[in-house]
């Protein structure tokens, strides 16, 4: 869930007669100072757990800037050494609060901000200010090597990941605990070159993705595949191929809902000699991870008053080991749904905290989550068509992920209300 830092004066803020911040008197304003109470500002820190955990970055140590509308850093300080009462020129300000020092690229190096828009009144005590939410502001990269690829790798073994104009980090076998951390640049690509050897072969693969998203984890699997002797494009030594998957995953707490789903696009590099092996139809994921509406069109958007129940029904050929759902709504916010116990990213094999909602939400029949190490799952949303149709109109997204030992699938619901 959301993680709130709020920090409480030692009296109200009204009652400081005779108090001052650190460098302008309290009393005694003129008609172009007004005053900015500091329990009015409030930093919440949202990262991809939403809870707190063990190395979650202090938000006490972030940098707090007041700035003008001219765009002008009128006071700045460490959250933890703002003043009970801050002095400021009367006008429009913005509030930005920025952990990190936002490297190019470098391990464990999350960069977060956040702001929010007050205004100072000649000799009043500012304490109506919305919350400044701190979001992951650059890109996080994890590399991890399928079994079948680690225990064949060489020590000169590596990932070279490539991220925004300059930013470059080397990923060996034992970095698969790390993250890396990419400075974001608009429009830039992720690159990941694995190069070393396997099984005492050379091999060199470059993988690509297209416009990595600010504020989003990728995490990048390797694996190999190894080609029979004549087998239709073999041309790498020893017959080795390397797969890349990636997962992506938005960090930030919030989603665009106007934004287009973006596609995983891991793809060989132009001129790279990856083969490409011919399409085995007895592998297709559409059959071997099934995901269809129970009475309705999974690949249609839906009216929801139209549906008098609303089930999934989930059968995979081998059982399930992975199973997410994002939840994407201009209404259904992160707020409503912290209402009813929920987030908007569910980890339905590895609910936390979310663990009673999910059950008793979308399980109801079971009693339980069934979903690890099952072939067969319904997954029932008919209680939050009523809770869809309370919050007006409005169109929904539900991201179902499931993945097994096959390979991973995703199908989105698509809702309407108006």
């Amino acid at each position: 869930m959301k993680k709130y830092i709020s920090i409480a004066l030692a009296a109200a803020s009204l009652a400081i007669a005779g108090g001052c911040d650190k460098e302008h008197p309290f009393e005694g304003g003129s008609d172009e100072n007004g005053f900015l109470s500091r329990e009015a500002l409030e930093l919440e820190l949202k990262n991809e757990e939403h809870i707190a955990r063990a190395g979650s970055p202090d938000v006490f140590q972030s940098k707090v800037e007041f700035v003008n509308a001219s765009g002008e850093v009128v006071r700045e300080y460490r959250y933890a050494d703002m003043p009970e009462v801050v002095t400021l020129p009367v006008g429009e300000y913005t509030a930005r609060a920025i952990y990190g020092d936002n490297p190019v690229a470098a391990w464990d190096s999350p960069y977060y901000r956040g702001e929010s828009k007050f205004r100072i009144v000649a000799d009043k005590i500012t304490t109506d200010v919305d919350p400044v939410v701190c979001r992951l502001s650059n890109v996080k990269v994890t590399i991890t090597f399928d079994e079948s690829l680690a225990s064949r790798m060489g020590d000169d073994a590596k990932v070279t990941v490539k991220a925004g104009q300059s930013g470059t980090l080397d990923f060996t076998l034992a970095d698969q605990s790390r993250a890396g951390f990419f400075a974001y640049d608009e429009g830039s690509s992720l690159t990941a070159t694995f190069s070393g050897t396997i099984d005492g072969y050379y091999i060199s693969e470059t993988k690509a993705y297209d416009v990595v998203q600010v504020g989003t984890h990728y995490s990048i699997n390797f694996k190999m595949r190894t080609l029979e002797p004549g087998s239709t494009g073999q041309i790498k030594p020893g017959g080795i191929v390397l797969d890349a998957t990636v997962a992506e995953e938005n960090v930030t707490g919030d989603i665009d809902p106007t934004m287009p789903p973006q596609e995983n696009d891991m793809r060989p590099v132009e001129g790279s000699e990856t083969p490409q092996p011919p399409v085995d139809p007895d592998k297709d994921i559409t059959k071997l991870v099934r995901i269809y509406g129970d009475g309705f069109d999974i690949e249609q958007e839906q009216q929801i008053e139209d549906m008098e129940t609303t089930v999934i029904m989930i059968e995979t050929e081998k059982p399930i080991s992975g199973f997410t759902v994002d939840i994407i709504s201009n209404t259904l916010t992160p707020d409503e749904l912290e209402g009813v116990g929920l987030g908007d990213h569910l980890d339905l094999v590895n609910p936390g905290e979310f663990e009673d909602a999910i059950t008793g939400l979308f399980f109801e029949d079971e009693g339980y989550i069934k979903v690890p190490g099952e072939t067969e799952v319904k997954f029932d949303l008919t209680p939050f068509m009523s809770l869809l149709t309370v919050l007006g109109e409005g169109h929904h997204t539900f991201r179902l992920t499931v993945t097994t030992d096959d390979g991973s699938r995703t199908v989105e619901l698509k809702l309407r209300n108006n």
